[in-house]
């Protein structure tokens, strides 16, 4: 009789380990459909959002493939967690983005179907029209006279300026760039006595070219 209770004891616990076996070979379940932009801007971050739960109540990590070869895994979370991460595409083109949940002992789910997202290219702006540029509104033949150009760019790009001279079609070459908000200036001689309409264009680091300035005056005595 006691062999028989040892050996119901012993199918008992093999039953209970065979159990907790199977418990912690479960893998998180599938993660919810990702929410998410289905459009976007190349350059833009766009964020996306999914949850899973673990049957054995595991921390969970997400796995967002970005449809670009990229990947990023998230920090472990609790299970049943929303989770988001967010993404830029430089390329425009459409993305099938999707997630599959790891848990902290490294067991993986399926993937989530794939959400689309259409990437268009970013539309670039050239700088603003500057201000009309600054600096003496007289002065004397031959000497040379300092001006200042300014603005500043949509994209946050750096800036170069030129002037027009307005004289014989005359324009100055492209200054150096400098941030955008930031002066330059520029230095002319007239050797000829008359009023001048000065002017200033500004272009950002990718060509883009803005409009002439108002003018600035200046009396040439």
């Amino acid at each position: 009789m006691r062999n028989l209770r040892i050996a119901m004891f012993l199918a008992a616990a093999g039953a209970m380990i065979l159990l907790t076996a199977c418990k912690a070979n479960k893998a998180p379940e599938t993660p919810a459909a990702l929410t998410g932009p289905t459009s976007g801007e190349a350059g833009g971050y766009y964020g996306f959002a999914t949850s899973s739960t673990s049957p054995d109540g595991d921390s969970i990590r997400m796995v967002f493939d970005w449809g670009d070869s990229l990947v990023d895994t998230t920090a472990l979370d609790p299970s049943g967690t929303t989770v988001s991460d967010s993404h830029s595409w430089v390329v425009a083109g459409t993305y099938g983005v999707k997630a599959l949940a790891l848990d902290m002992e490294g067991r993986i789910s399926a993937w989530t179907a794939t959400h689309d997202i259409v990437i268009a290219a970013a539309v670039k702006v050239p700088p603003n029209t500057p201000t009309p540029p600054s600096g003496p509104t007289e002065g004397a033949t031959t000497v040379g006279l300092v001006f200042f150009a300014r603005t500043t760019d949509p994209d946050g790009e750096s800036l170069a300026y030129r002037f027009d001279w307005d004289y014989r079609n005359e324009k100055s070459e492209w200054t150096a760039y400098v941030p955008s908000g930031d002066s330059t200036s520029g230095q002319y001689s007239w050797y000829h006595l008359g009023t001048y309409d000065i002017r200033v264009q500004a272009k950002d680091t990718e060509g883009h070219v803005s409009s002439w300035s108002p003018p600035h005056s200046v009396t040439i005595r």
